[in-house]
């Protein structure tokens, strides 16, 4: 996995939305302190990635589906974003969020 600067969270995420959009994800969420794994999404095309700056942290939105009746999923103090790349490495396969609370939330493409 490759970790992404919080400087480059913005721009990389952009360019993510702009390459990967429409293509199905997965999120799946682990809450540290309960243990507990939650599928969010499932195969629902993407639509964007974004940083939501808050006051004194920063928060990532993911929003997917249909444009009509788009699903958003905040990820509040995110504290590190890691990528796993294609093994040619023309796509991005999975992004992983790493937050402050401990939670753990990895969007996965269903690539071809």
């Amino acid at each position: 996995m490759i970790r992404i600067p919080p400087a480059q969270w913005a721009s990389v995420l952009q360019s993510i939305t702009r390459r990967q959009q429409r293509i199905p994800v997965v999120l799946r969420v682990k809450d540290a302190p309960q243990g507990i794994a939650e599928v969010v999404l499932w195969q629902t095309p993407l639509n964007t990635l974004r940083v939501a700056a808050a006051q004194d942290r920063i928060d990532v939105e993911i929003v997917a589906g249909l444009a009509e009746s788009p699903i958003t999923y905040r990820i509040d103090a995110v504290r590190t974003i890691s990528l796993e790349l294609t093994a040619d490495r023309a796509a991005v396969r999975e992004v992983r969020f790493d937050a402050v609370d401990g939670s753990v939330s990895v969007l996965r493409f269903e690539l071809p």
